[in-house]
C-alpha cells in the first residue's frame, strides 16, 4: 500500500480468522491499526511478509507470502504486541475524559476473549454493539483462546475485535486467564 504524502510505519499484527492465524506486517499512520481496520473506504487490508498457519494445526506453517490482502469482514480479531500500534485514538482525550477499566468476557466466533476495555461512565453493551463509526472494538491485556483447538492461547497487550462477530459479552469481576 502506497501512502503518498503520509508518514507510515510498519506494525506487526496477528490476524485471526475462522480457519487461520496470519501474522504479518501492515503499514499504519498515526491512526494506527484501529484507523486502518475501521476505515469505511476500504474493505481490504494489505499485509506484507506474512506467515499463515491453520488453526487446526497451529504448529505447522501452511504458507508464507510477500504480500497479500485480507478481507476485513472475515477477520475476527487483530492481536498486537504493542498497545501503541492501536494508534493515536487510543491516547486521545486522556487528560480531559475520565476512563474506567472494565474486565469483560467476549465470545467472538470460535474464540473466547478475556480483556479489559476502557469506557467513559458505565459500560453499556448496546452502545458498544451499536456504535456506527467502528466495527473493530479495542481492548487491552487480552487472552484469546480457541474453543475448537486445544492449547491455542494468544496473550497480547492490545486487540481489536470484530463486533459483528460477537455472540456474547459479559462483565467480569476480574480477568480470568486460561
Amino acid at each position: 500500500m502506497v501512502l503518498q504524502g503520509i508518514t507510515a510505519r510498519p506494525a506487526r499484527v496477528d490476524f485471526i480468522t475462522d480457519c487461520y492465524r496470519i501474522a504479518g506486517t501492515v503499514l499504519i499512520t498515526s491512526s494506527g491499526v484501529m484507523g486502518l481496520m475501521n476505515d469505511p473506504t476500504n474493505s481490504l487490508i494489505e499485509i506484507q511478509d506474512a506467515q499463515m498457519a491453520s488453526l487446526l494445526d497451529p504448529g505447522q506453517l501452511a504458507r508464507t507470502f510477500k504480500s497479500g490482502s485480507l478481507i476485513k469482514s472475515r477477520i475476527i480479531a487483530c492481536c498486537m504486541g504493542r498497545r501503541e500500534d492501536l494508534g493515536a485514538h487510543s491516547l486521545a482525550n486522556r487528560g480531559y475524559t475520565r476512563y474506567s477499566e472494565y474486565a469483560l468476557y467476549f465470545n467472538v466466533g470460535r474464540y473466547d476473549v478475556n480483556a479489559t476495555i476502557e469506557w467513559t461512565g458505565r459500560v453499556e453493551f448496546a452502545a458498544i454493539l451499536a456504535e456506527p463509526t467502528r466495527d473493530f472494538i479495542p481492548a487491552f491485556n487480552a487472552v484469546l483462546t480457541s474453543l475448537s483447538v486445544e492449547n491455542m492461547k494468544i496473550e497480547c497487550p492490545a486487540i481489536l475485535m470484530n463486533r459483528r462477530a460477537f455472540s456474547l459479552m459479559a462483565l467480569q469481576d476480574k480477568i480470568e486467564v486460561g
